[in-house]
């Protein structure tokens, strides 16, 4: 898990668009403050550098899927999180594939 200072989750979505408000701020309920715990290290794992480990790159796929899936039977499926933090999964969808082929045309220092 990464750290909250290092890739904030759902923070790292904000853009000069949108303003911290326009998001769910942290819950108060705790099954709330968990669904933004998982929605946060999904997207934390997402955006994070690609890693080399076998079982990162694992990480890394079933996290895409869950965040592709469209499936609600499951309490905690992206889309009944995104439902339960009034939180667009379109809109989350689409900032974090921005920000992810953003991060692929950027060259490292020399």
């Amino acid at each position: 898990m990464t750290t909250a200072d290092h890739l904030p989750g759902l923070e790292a979505l904000w853009s000069d668009s949108v303003l911290p408000e326009h998001l769910a701020t942290r819950p108060a309920m705790p099954e709330a403050r968990l669904a933004r715990a998982v929605l946060d290290d999904a997207i934390d794992v997402v955006l994070e550098p690609m890693r080399l480990s076998r079982a990162a790159r694992k990480l890394r796929k079933r996290t895409e899927e869950w965040l592709a899936s469209d499936e609600t039977a499951w309490p905690y499926s992206f889309l009944n999180i995104c439902h339960a933090l009034a939180v667009d999964p379109a809109w989350v969808r689409r900032r974090v594939h921005e920000l992810r082929s953003a991060s692929r045309h950027v060259r490292p220092a020399a």
